[in-house]
């Protein structure tokens, strides 16, 4: 089973030692948010913890979730992902102020 280029450039790590990469997914396409859902389930060292409909939903789940990566659309109506992603980098410099 092919399972991507994902798969083809990472190391071999014995799995239980391993943990999950948690990721974000944040894309106003419910759609498109489904499908990369689907690809990243196929993987057993990515867990998708949330999804998010908008950057605000972004911003606001990460300090509950605490992910690794926020895969996110760059073209969002609402706040930009650029100003989520601003909010979320200064989320995680300073916790307290994510809130």
């Amino acid at each position: 089973m092919n399972r991507g280029l994902v798969s083809r450039f990472r190391p071999r790590v014995e799995e239980k030692h391993m943990s999950k990469i948690r990721v974000l997914l944040t894309d106003d396409h419910t759609l498109f948010r489904q499908g990369i859902l689907n690809l990243l389930s196929q993987e057993t060292d990515i867990e998708v913890v949330g999804e998010a409909a908008n950057g605000t939903e972004s911003v606001d789940q990460v300090p509950k979730l605490r992910p690794d990566v926020v895969l996110m659309d760059i073209g969002m109506p609402g706040l930009s992902s650029f100003e989520a992603t601003r909010q979320i980098k200064s989320c995680v410099r300073k916790p307290r102020s994510c809130s």
